[in-house]
């Protein structure tokens, strides 16, 4: 969300995962009426000592849709890949869940 990383609070949260090899799933709200704002000013506003580290481009990107089927879509992106990392597994995953009749069936 814009102003995320201009949050003291936030960034401690972000340090605090990062420092304690904690996974950070990127969630990304486009929608700027939702207080979303583009990538590229999303990931200008963080500092640049977390920037590689929080934007990797090996990291999966959630985007946060608001559309009852497409929002099912995002939260089971992001259950996915809770789930991937609960097993150990080192690599991404935005496909090791899925909900019966959804649009990722």
């Amino acid at each position: 969300s814009k102003g995320y990383f201009l949050s003291r609070n936030c960034l401690r949260e972000v340090r605090a995962a990062v420092t304690s090899s904690k996974p950070v799933i990127l969630v990304h709200e486009h929608a700027e009426t939702k207080g979303g704002d583009r990538l590229e000013v999303l990931r200008q506003e963080c500092p640049d000592e977390l920037r590689e580290l929080v934007f990797d481009p090996k990291r999966p990107l959630v985007r946060w849709h608001r559309l009852s089927d497409l929002n099912r879509v995002s939260l089971l992106q992001i259950a996915s890949l809770l789930h991937t990392f609960g097993r150990g597994v080192d690599q991404w995953s935005l496909n090791a869940l899925y909900l019966p009749n959804s649009l990722t069936e």
